[in-house]
Parts: structure tokens; sequence; C-alpha cells
């Protein structure tokens, strides 16, 4: 209980420190319209587009991939649990 605690007043109090500073307006205002924080210069809405979908394919394969790593790693432990059925004694086990 203590540890979920502490872990949720160190969210609040980063989001405090992040809000206090305007990163998440910053970061906002860059994604939606490509205004780089502190400056006055803006990125064109081509290279915003090229980042965005780079980002997004990023992001997709990532997810692809830890769901293909979980597919393989539970097809590896079902081989490995029925050859371990397979080799169990069968007068004991009551297989005849």
């Amino acid at each position: 209980m203590q540890k979920t605690i502490t872990i949720s007043g160190l969210i609040f109090l980063t989001w405090i420190i992040l809000d206090t500073f305007h990163v998440i307006n910053s970061i906002m205002s860059f994604m939606l319209v490509g205004a780089i924080p502190g400056s006055n210069a803006s990125v064109s809405p081509t290279m915003m587009l090229a980042i965005v979908t780079t980002l997004g394919g990023i992001v997709v394969f990532e997810l692809l991939a830890r769901r293909f790593n979980v597919i393989r790693r539970i097809r590896y432990h079902f081989l490995v649990l029925t050859r371990k059925q397979d080799r169990l004694p069968k007068h004991r086990f009551g297989r005849a």
C-alpha cells in the first residue's frame, strides 16, 4: 500500500512540475501545429507529417513485434509442456 501511495505521489509531483514549466503545452503545440518551443520558428506541415508517420510506424512495429514475441513464447512453453507429458511414466499416471 505504501509503495502505491509513493508511486502515485511521484507521478502527481512530476505532473505538477511539468505543468509549471508548460512542458505539456509545448509538446502538444509542437505535435499539432509544428511550433518549436522557445522560438518563433515552426516546422513545415510536410515535415510534421513525416515525423508523425514515422513515430506511428515505430509504435505499430513495436506492438506487433511484442505480440509475436509473446505468441512465440506461449508456443514454446506449450510444446515443452506437451513433450514433458509424453515423457511421464505410463503406469504411474494412469495411461495405458
